[in-house]
């Protein structure tokens, strides 16, 4: 998948992402999820339903490829590069957040509801559970890519309710000495940030 995403990425054709696709696809664009406008360092993404489970695949350019967290469910977020996979089950108002960082540390969480989640402490949310992460790190081409798989019981989905189903892949790019990160999503999304889902891709 990482080399049909680098082919992608290099051919010109990457198009702002459709609203809806099917359960495999063969790429989503990262743009500024506020504005639609391209990133300096471009991504693009991939999801897979496939064996009972639910894989998102990513590569990104990178200048600076680093993350400082040393273990899972530190805030990755802020502590460097980071993919971010969001999936909710059809029907369900709870979703996950999970993300992997270039050295493969993974941060797990639950949430309860998109509009509070907020109040949640972070400590309430994480978890630990069959979340399955890998990497790769090409310098030489400031690339990295990514990919986050979980089992379908992690998300309570069954192949009748992977239609309908939402999910959106996003990115933290951090560059040195830049204080702010560009911060990307296979979606538009509201300025109140990735924790929308009614605005995130449909899986047909």
């Amino acid at each position: 998948m990482w080399e049909s995403l680098i082919e992608f990425l290099n051919s010109g054709n990457c198009d702002p992402a459709p609203d809806r696709l099917p359960p495999c696809t063969g790429g989503l664009v990262l743009r500024d999820y506020r504005t639609g406008a391209v990133p300096k360092e471009r991504g693009v993404g991939a999801m897979e339903i496939a064996d009972g489970e639910v894989r998102a695949y990513a590569v990104f350019e990178d200048s600076d490829i680093f993350n400082t967290a040393t273990a899972d469910n530190e805030k990755t977020w802020v502590t460097g590069d980071a993919m971010e996979l969001f999936f909710q089950t059809r029907g369900r108002e709870d979703y996950l957040e999970l993300h992997v960082t270039p050295e493969e540390k993974r941060l797990m969480l639950h949430i309860s509801d998109y509009r509070t989640h907020r109040e949640i402490p972070f400590e309430e949310k994480t978890f630990s559970g069959p979340v399955r992460v890998r990497t790769r790190i090409l310098r030489e081409r400031k690339l990295w890519c990514a990919e986050i798989a979980f089992p379908f019981e992690l998300a309570g989905l069954a192949p009748e309710s992977v239609p309908g189903s939402r999910f959106a892949i996003c990115r933290y790019n951090y560059t040195r000495p830049e204080p702010e990160p560009e911060i990307t999503s296979t979606r538009l999304l509201p300025d109140t940030g990735f924790h929308y889902p009614p605005g995130w891709h449909v899986i047909e």
